[in-house]
């Protein structure tokens, strides 16, 4: 038993690094793909878009995360009730978080195309903090493949989707599109 728990606990932390290292390296090497690819102020504006969306993530999740997976790893019977009250809370802070960004981004009078690019950007990270919470669920029921399936699918899709941006010369807003569609992929893949 002891023996197999080890087995388990390695090959899920290999699991998830790898989706880890896939996932965040993607997220690299597409920054760098873009920077080639914009201008100088253009990029400026993706790149202050990328962080404010990481605060919106952080203000989104809020140990969320942590607390339902140990709730779902302590009581499965739980999980649907438990998974819904979660479910409901993040979309809640996103939205709000979502609004407030805009908001803030409005009277803090960034331009137009900055606030488009903040927008785009942001309903990435909304998207991505909603992905985080199955990421509980498979974490509980220790199904780390799944996550790293998630992670990998969502940093594949930002390269193929940079590449199609920068190959077509689609512009700055195409670009900030990409974060929302990896998210999305990696939320329901």
């Amino acid at each position: 038993m002891e023996h197999r728990d080890s087995h388990s606990i390695a090959r899920n932390t290999v699991t998830m690094l790898v989706g880890q290292l896939v996932g965040k390296g993607a997220l690299v090497a597409s920054l760098m793909m873009l920077s080639r690819y914009l201008s100088d102020t253009d990029f400026g504006m993706l790149v202050f878009a990328v962080a404010m969306g990481q605060i919106l993530i952080f203000v989104v999740d809020f140990g969320v995360s942590v607390i339902a997976n140990r709730k779902f790893s302590l009581d499965t019977g739980l999980m649907q009730q438990v998974y819904s009250t979660a479910l409901g809370l993040r979309l809640l802070a996103a939205a709000a978080s979502f609004a407030l960004l805009l908001a803030i981004s409005g009277l803090a009078g960034y331009s137009a195309p900055q606030r488009i690019m903040i927008a785009l950007v942001g309903l990435g990270a909304a998207l991505e903090a909603l992905a985080e919470l199955q990421y509980a669920v498979f974490r509980a029921r220790e199904r780390m493949v799944c996550e790293a399936v998630s992670r990998i699918g969502g940093g594949v899709t930002a390269i193929v989707l940079v590449s199609v941006v920068v190959a077509t010369g689609m512009g700055p807003y195409a670009a900030a599109s990409t974060y929302a569609i990896r998210a999305l992929v990696s939320l329901v893949s």
